[in-house]
């Protein structure tokens, strides 16, 4: 089910502001290579994690989803298709996102992200850890599969 928001005014504005504020404290940038680019881990803590994350134009992340976390990303530059189930739980929709932009993603909702130019995404997520997530499917793209553009 599609149950995250986009621009959402109330939990999103806040976490925008608290990710600008953690973002002002970096000392070290820790990066890691992925398939669709490279993540900057910008500020880590036991209650939050913010990564820059640098998609490579045409690239995606796998479709995953997180057992406990919430994620919201900020689209710092560029423009993106975050692909997720609809309303029905049933078909794959995409949902184009830009630069300003920002969505929440709930715990258990599968979704993929798929750069259509060079761009970056700020993740901000509490109680981060790489074992919370669940990949669906790795190498294939939703987006070679049939979905609507909203």
């Amino acid at each position: 089910m599609l149950r995250y928001d986009i621009n959402n005014r109330g939990e999103n504005n806040y976490i925008r502001l608290l990710t600008s504020i953690i973002v002002m404290q970096i000392s070290t940038v820790q990066t890691r290579q992925f398939q669709w680019g490279f993540a900057e881990y910008m500020y880590i803590s036991r209650d939050v994690t913010v990564k820059n994350l640098h998609f490579k134009k045409d690239c995606h992340t796998s479709y995953h989803y997180h057992r406990n976390r919430k994620e919201l990303l900020t689209i710092a530059s560029g423009s993106f298709l975050i692909y997720t189930l609809d309303k029905t739980g049933e078909r794959i929709q995409a949902t184009k996102v830009v630069a300003g932009n920002t969505v929440l993603i709930y715990p258990r909702e599968a979704h993929q992200i798929v750069a259509l130019e060079d761009g970056i995404i700020t993740e901000t997520t509490e109680d981060y850890s790489e074992h919370d997530t669940v990949r669906i499917q790795l190498t294939k793209c939703v987006h070679d599969q049939q979905a609507l553009v909203d």
